[in-house]
């Protein structure tokens, strides 16, 4: 437990400095087998550490950061934010008890760290196995990354730990598509992760279609968004419309109770749900984390708030307080901002596959590119399509042509343009990215 006596000391000696003390700390290692240019490198780390700091003095709050769980350099990082404080509302930082449990742990992927033969063995397995079925292969990427990770938020009022593991196994074809696994147990059955590559293959159209081949340039289209792509659109455009800091300062015209969705669509930010491996007790602030319904039925209910906005707009904090960096700055030293924490959409009643079978022309879309120059004031975006398949009567048919495939759209109504959550369907089926449980959505965008 070298976390907990840390923090336990650093408070303990420097409680006579400050009024306040917050201390956010990360400890983990992780073991790699990794597959390129059919090679397999190997990487193991070991005791990374990040500690982030706040301090609260005479009304006023400073911050820093160290990387070593060294109490001398602790005092140092404490007397160094105290030279440089700013004004703030917070009068102490969280009272930390009764957090949820998330039991995000299994012994069995800790033991692997002891078993890396076998994991290296794994890997060969699975590039074999693709080079023997696939003569021309023209690229592939892939391998096998195992992790545990420990997790402390302490304040001069209490303390929460939590331990996690993941195993997470990937692979890339061609530079055209790819697939994971991950999970926070070890997989009961390894010929899924063997045959990762495999799969994802024999599942690939051959052939290529731009718009003009499929006759839809310039055209509103039917489109199945993967959950990974769906995630990455809702954690680009909906937090900034939905953080009580963009409220206070007058960034989102969203108002609680304002219809934003087809009545279909429930989206819940969670920072509990057992499944996810972006759960944990508390955020970064020490508050517990929670179950936060933002859309229920189409209809907008709630903002999230960290420690600050929340006393600025007489809420209480919703446990989305999270080190969230911006541009270059590093996780441990960003300040503390409003951030979607795990994400659950309740599934539809529309099978998978009926979905994309009722589509007599579409396309079905897994990744973009340059989603992160989103215009976000807006809630509105303009990117280009990376991974992506057609669909010609009801099934896959070609691949969407690279650099061919742009895709616009608006999460929200927008100068007279219906947002794009208005009409959708759903599929029964969910899929875990690992930080979000999304159903395949089907909506109409224009190209």
């Amino acid at each position: 437990m070298k976390l907990k006596k840390f923090a336990k000391e650093l408070i303990e000696k420097t409680k006579s400095l400050v009024d306040d003390i917050e201390l956010c700390i990360g400890a983990g290692k992780s073991l790699e087998y990794e597959i390129k240019n059919k090679k397999i490198s190997v990487s193991l780390s070991l005791d990374i550490s990040s500690i982030g700091i706040r301090v609260l003095k005479d009304g006023k709050l400073g911050s820093s950061a160290i990387t070593r769980l060294d109490v001398d350099e602790g005092i140092i990082a404490v007397k160094k934010a105290l030279t440089n404080t700013k004004p703030t509302v917070l009068k102490q930082f969280a009272k930390i008890e009764n957090s949820p449990v998330i039991d995000n742990f299994d012994q069995d992927v800790l033991d692997l760290f002891d078993n890396p033969v076998m994991l290296r063995e794994v890997a060969e397995e699975m590039q074999t196995r693709i080079y023997a079925k696939v003569k021309d292969l023209e690229s592939f990427e892939g391998g096998i990354v195992v992790a545990y990770g420990e997790r402390l938020v302490a304040t001069k009022n209490g303390l929460s730990f939590s331990k996690e593991t993941s195993f997470n196994a990937f692979a890339e074809i061609n530079s055209i598509d790819y697939d994971f696994y991950i999970n926070y147990s070890k997989p009961k059955d390894f010929e899924k992760i063997k045959n990762l590559a495999i799969d994802l293959y024999n599942k690939l159209p051959k052939k290529q279609v731009t718009p003009s081949e499929l006759d839809v340039k310039g055209k509103e289209l039917e489109v199945v968004l993967d959950p990974m792509c769906f995630e990455s659109i809702l954690r680009t455009l909906l937090g900034e419309k939905v953080y009580g800091s963009a409220k206070e300062h007058g960034l989102t015209e969203l108002e609680i109770n304002d219809v934003v969705a087809s009545n279909k669509l429930t989206i819940i930010d969670t920072g509990i749900h057992q499944d996810l491996l972006s759960s944990s007790p508390t955020d970064d602030e020490g508050n517990s984390s929670k179950e936060n319904i933002l859309i229920k039925n189409g209809i907008l209910k709630t903002f999230l708030y960290d420690a600050v906005s929340a006393l600025k707009s007489n809420k209480e904090p919703t446990g989305n307080g999270m080190r969230r960096p911006i541009l270059a700055e590093d996780r441990t030293e960003a300040p503390v901002r409003e951030k979607l924490r795990g994400l659950y959409i309740k599934p539809g009643n529309v099978p998978y596959e009926k979905m994309l079978s009722d589509i007599d022309k579409g396309i079905y879309v897994k990744a973009l590119m340059g989603l992160h120059g989103a215009d976000k004031s807006r809630a509105s975006f303009v990117a280009g399509i990376h991974i992506g398949k057609s669909i010609e009567q009801g099934k896959f048919a070609r691949l969407l042509a690279p650099g061919a495939w742009n895709l616009s759209g608006n999460l929200f109504d927008l100068d007279g343009k219906k947002g794009m959550l208005k009409d959708i369907e759903l599929s029964k089926e969910t899929f875990n990215t690992g930080s979000a449980i999304l159903p395949w959505l089907k909506v109409k965008l224009s190209f």
